[in-house]
């Protein structure tokens, strides 16, 4: 089994992300040129590989979709396979006061995590940080944000963080760290405004954990919410202003979202990455 373009192995390939579904952008010269060298490079090995395997694993039914409609994949060589979790690792925390404590965080206020790369635009921080303005300009929005992630455009994002002086104390940027599960435990909410999201392993990671998800409703994990988590699915990952109507939505009735979430979550953490590997192995063989 490849991963997606990595290799042309010509049995089975597994996509996690398609290429065909999204053109990627980014500020600067530079780094635009650069990723528009990328995309093409991986689109071309993505049709390659996608075409020629037997069979195409895929991570969610907007995957599945892309897929076929995208890259022109035969639907009878395509499958869905859901993601299974670690359920060791992301579970509702026993303290979630005192894992805001551990990272030296106040408890006082509700913590709203984004992680994501910050290369590029896909992530959608861009519109997540736009929100985030207008609402620290309420006297009544008390969130902090904590954002999670590296890349190319971190600098001019922390840059211009710095000019806005009513987000003095209201976002950090941690930059890339390998103790998300930690940071899941002390987080109230978790906010994905991807503009393409094949999945979103870390909005999964983060139900199962209790924490209720902003997300847009393209991304696959979108699919498999209750319909009492729809409230905060974002249909227009560009608009800042529904983004904070979202935002907003939850902290009115953050305990009760924290609840379904709770429910939710105890689904997915059922099912474990052996479940997900079974599924893989059964359908190799058929």
């Amino acid at each position: 089994m490849a991963n997606g373009g990595n290799v042309d192995a010509g049995d089975v390939s597994w996509a996690h992300y398609v290429h065909a579904a999204y053109e990627p952008s980014a500020a600067g010269a530079w780094n635009g040129a650069v990723v528009a060298i990328r995309y093409r490079h991986y689109l071309a090995a993505e049709r390659r590989a996608f075409t020629q395997a037997r069979l195409v694993l895929c991570n969610s039914a907007r995957t599945v979709d892309d897929v076929v409609s995208r890259v022109g994949v035969d639907p009878h060589r395509v499958r869905r396979v859901y993601y299974g979790v670690d359920s060791a690792r992301f579970r509702p925390p026993a303290d979630p006061v005192g894992a805001k404590a551990t990272l030296g965080l106040d408890a006082a206020y509700p913590l709203v995590l984004f992680v994501g790369a910050l290369g590029d635009r896909r992530k959608g921080f861009d519109t997540l940080f736009s929100a985030w303005c207008d609402l620290c300009r309420q006297s009544d929005w008390d969130a902090r944000l904590l954002v999670v992630g590296s890349g190319a455009e971190l600098a001019a994002w922390q840059a211009r963080a710095a000019r806005h002086g009513e987000l003095a104390d209201r976002v950090t940027f941690l930059g890339y760290r390998t103790d998300v599960p930690a940071l899941l435990a002390a987080a109230d909410l978790v906010v994905h405004p991807a503009r393409y999201e094949a999945y979103g392993l870390a909005v999964h990671e983060a139900l199962c954990c209790g924490v209720p998800a902003v997300v847009s409703a393209s991304a696959g994990v979108a699919e498999r919410l209750p319909e009492d988590l729809r409230g905060l699915l974002l249909q227009d990952v560009e608009s800042a202003a529904e983004l904070a109507s979202r935002l907003l939505t939850w902290r009115g009735a953050k305990d009760d979202f924290r609840q379904r979430t709770l429910r939710f979550g105890a689904t997915l953490r059922a099912r474990t990455w052996d479940d997900m590997s079974r599924d893989i192995a059964a359908m190799a063989e058929s």
